[in-house]
């Protein structure tokens, strides 16, 4: 610290400051002035209610301020203080300790008498237990002149309100409540964290805005927007009012709506009118609301579902003896409420066909006496005459081990037992017709084991149905080793796409002689990896084949003889397929028809399992009959004869083109047709080549909005090629050689239905008029394929 200014002429010490210097003027001038001032000034110093004391103060040799002399003080001081005979004296001296307790005094007196600049402060005195706001000034050098008041009750009252406040802060913090307070202009300035973690915002984003931000975007119960006017804070700092539980949504700016109960109350300036802004409480309510709906929502669901799957309960009051029924159970029994009044269990068991009542009656006395809970079907007439199926339950409900009440359900299950009927005839149907033997029919898994086979096939590998049924068949160990890749081929295109092109192959017999056939599959949907294989006898046909290829060498007419006889063998077994197609369908459209009765109006008195098992039935059933109709419209376009003409290919492509837009109702498919040629061919062919590529750009492009289909046509060395472009899904282009041979997919059927078929079909009728098909895509990328026509006439 720098050295302190030196007062001219020192004072001698007082006795006990030896070392200190007094930065004062001579005592004499001191008191001259004193007495001059006290003339002057004295009635107001004696009057003033602050306390004044005029002090001298004392250096030490470092110039630092030691202590200081009162060398006159009002009455104000010693009441304010409680300090006596105060003038004449020092404050180490009427505050022994103050030096330690409050050095501050100390620096701030002495900075003013040095600098004469004034200061203002508080301070506490620990000695006196008193606070005090303090001015301090300058007088003459070496002095100053200190005007003080006791501020220790305003201090008491502050802390008093800082601990209210804290306390206040504290409560309103604790509730689980969301608080926020607003100015007179509805800006929040104030939140509690529960405000916060209700809204999901940070105290810097709810401060400074409104309840009626529009980030927030409040509404009504019914989704309306809600205005700012209408909000309860913007009413009760309005209107003075209080506002009262108010539902309202409140949607953040993330998309998530929270609902509120929220009041409102008016904050008043003092005891004033004038609102100076308003305290806003709200609550969560979106999860009792939710629950509520979801309440409601189950008792209408409840009541829909007994009327779809007609079931209804009942309970019994032991006690009382008394019956209640629901809707439901009145309409099972042809009854209304109030011509039936269901109270007497004997009464209502007459309702059973004679033949049960015995049963039905039986299970109620043990429900009731023992405890004990059925389920039965049974036979039931009602008040109609109606003949029908029900099944019934009953649930005892046991207290202090006595049954008080048997409760239950009885639901009309008489369309499930006539499907269950139906569907039992229509399966031994189609066991007849596995058993009939016209093919090879039998089930196996991927990896081996044959879980069904019928005698045709186990005829034509030379086993018994005992062998079967040991379990010594497997088709990989009927194989011949170098046939096996070519059936792991087949599996593995079947699990990409479902199904496989039929392809030939060897069986071993029993016997160990070899037997060409011919193998077609589909696989079974499921977790079983089952496969559904129908195998042919390939001997005569191959037989055949060889002996045309022996006798080609020999003579020409013999060639035509075995080709005639080759070609009438071909159309027995196309006669022979389309027989074997039709006899299939009409068991898979009763399978399909009855399973699908059942899951529709049967499934709440289904497992999952049965549930599962019947889906199965359903979508391999309807798969197979697409697969059926494919094969017969495959097999069709090879013997139709050709009707040459020219065909108009602009007109056929639009219709097309028309036809898919009206089956695709909601779908946004743009078209681009450009001019067409005309080509010499049959309408009718060409009509479906145009069907199949079409159609398929539309499938394909299903998942794109929109779907855009182009078709181009243009001329080139003597023929017409005409290309249908999309921007679907696309496909590999390693795979392009196998997309028009029969049963190709690259997508699974449950990603794009189908069967393989179409393209193939493409390929025949487009070959059959001596033109080519092709095809060009990537993955993701879209697909064109095309053909082309020769532009002179067939011949």
């Amino acid at each position: 610290m720098s050295e302190r200014r030196r007062p001219a002429r020192p004072d001698p010490l007082p006795s006990g400051l030896q070392g200190v210097h007094v930065a004062v003027a001579p005592v004499q001038e001191v008191e001259q002035a004193l007495h001059e001032n006290h003339q002057r000034y004295g009635p107001l110093f004696e009057q003033m209610l602050e306390g004044v004391a005029y002090c001298q103060m004392l250096f030490d040799e470092a110039g630092q301020p030691a202590d200081w002399i009162y060398r006159e003080v009002n009455p104000a001081f010693e009441a304010l203080t409680g300090l006596r005979d105060a003038s004449g004296k020092r404050i180490t001296q009427l505050i022994p300790g103050v030096r330690e307790t409050n050095p501050e005094l100390f620096e701030i007196y002495g900075r003013v008498a040095e600098t004469g600049v004034p200061e203002q402060f508080e301070t506490y005195l620990p000695a006196l237990e008193r606070w005090f706001s303090v001015k301090v000034y300058r007088p003459q050098a070496g002095h100053v002149a200190a005007v003080f008041e006791n501020i220790t009750e305003h201090k008491r009252l502050d802390e008093a309100l800082r601990d209210s406040e804290q306390h206040y802060r504290d409560v309103v913090d604790s509730l689980a409540e969301g608080v926020v307070v607003q100015d007179a202009e509805g800006r929040i300035v104030a939140s509690n964290p529960a405000a916060r973690a209700i809204l999901g915002l940070e105290v810097d984003e709810i401060t400074g805005k409104t309840s009626f931000d529009p980030e927030w975007q409040s509404i009504w119960s019914d989704g309306t927007p809600a205005r700012g006017e209408d909000h309860p804070s913007t009413i009760a700092r309005t209107t003075g009012r209080p506002v009262r539980d108010v539902v309202m949504g409140v949607r953040h700016p993330s998309g998530i709506t929270k609902w509120l109960r929220i009041s409102a109350t008016p904050l008043r300036k003092g005891s004033g009118d004038e609102v100076s802004g308003v305290v806003v409480s709200f609550s969560d309510i979106s999860e009792a609301l939710r629950v509520e709906g979801a309440l409601q929502d189950s008792a209408v669901l409840l009541n829909e579902t007994q009327e779809l799957t007609k079931t209804g309960g009942w309970a019994h009051d032991v006690a009382s003896a008394t019956v209640s029924w629901t809707d439901e159970v009145y309409r099972i029994h042809d009854v209304s409420p109030h011509e039936y009044d269901p109270n007497s269990a004997e009464r209502d068991i007459e309702f059973y066909a004679p033949e049960d009542r015995a049963t039905i009656d039986e299970a109620f006395r043990r429900a009731v006496e023992e405890g004990l809970l059925y389920d039965l079907e049974l036979r039931l007439v009602t008040a109609k005459g109606r003949e029908i199926w029900v099944r019934t339950a009953g649930q005892p409900q046991l207290q202090d081990g006595r049954v008080v009440r048997v409760y239950g359900h009885i639901q009309d299950i008489t369309e499930r037992k006539t499907a269950a009927e139906q569907l039992r005839v229509a399966h031994e149907r189609l066991k007849l017709f596995f058993d009939a033997n016209i093919i090879g029919t039998l089930i196996v898994r991927q990896t081996g084991a044959i879980i069904e086979a019928n005698d045709y096939f186990l005829d034509l590998i030379g086993y018994t149905r005992d062998e079967f049924e040991r379990g010594e068949i497997d088709w990989r160990a009927i194989t011949p080793p170098e046939w096996l890749p070519v059936s792991y081929h087949a599996i593995g295109e079947m699990r990409a796409r479902g199904t496989y092109d039929p392809y030939e192959k060897e069986y071993l017999r029993a016997d160990g002689i070899r037997i060409p056939v011919l193998v077609a599959a589909t696989a079974l949907q499921g977790p079983d990896d089952l496969i559904a294989a129908f195998v042919l006898d390939n001997t005569e046909r191959k037989r055949a084949e060889a002996e045309v290829l022996a006798l080609n060498a020999d003579l020409e007419e013999r060639v035509q003889a075995r080709t005639a006889a080759l070609e009438a063998a071909n159309r027995e077994l196309e006669a022979f397929s389309y027989s074997v197609s039709h006899d299939l369908r009409a068991p898979l459209r009763s399978i399909d028809a009855f399973s699908q009765i059942l899951l529709r109006e049967h499934a709440e008195g289904l497992d999952t399992e049965a549930r599962r098992v019947l889906g199965v039935v359903v979508r391999n059933a309807q798969q197979m009959g697409r697969l059926i109709d494919d094969l017969l419209a495959l097999s069709r376009v090879g013997r139709k004869d050709l009707e040459r003409r020219p065909v108009d290919m602009g007109r056929l492509a639009r219709s097309v083109a028309d036809g898919c837009s009206a089956a695709s109702p909601g779908r946004a498919i743009e078209f681009d047709i450009g001019p067409l040629f005309g080509a010499p061919g049959d309408p009718g062919l060409l009509g479906q080549v145009w069907t199949n590529l079409i159609g398929n750009a539309v499938k394909f492009t299903r998942p794109m909005e929109p779907s855009r289909i182009e078709v181009r046509c243009r001329r080139r060395d003597g023929e017409c090629r005409y290309t249908v472009r999309d921007n679907g899904v696309g496909f590999d282009p390693a795979y392009a050689d196998k997309l028009f041979q029969p049963f190709q997919r690259l997508h699974q059927t449950s990603e794009f239905e189908g069967t393989g078929i179409g393209l193939a079909i493409v390929a025949r009728i487009v070959h059959r008029h001596g033109g080519r098909v092709w095809a060009e895509s990537a993955p993701g990328e879209g697909a064109t394929f095309g053909f082309s026509l020769p532009t002179k006439e067939l011949t």
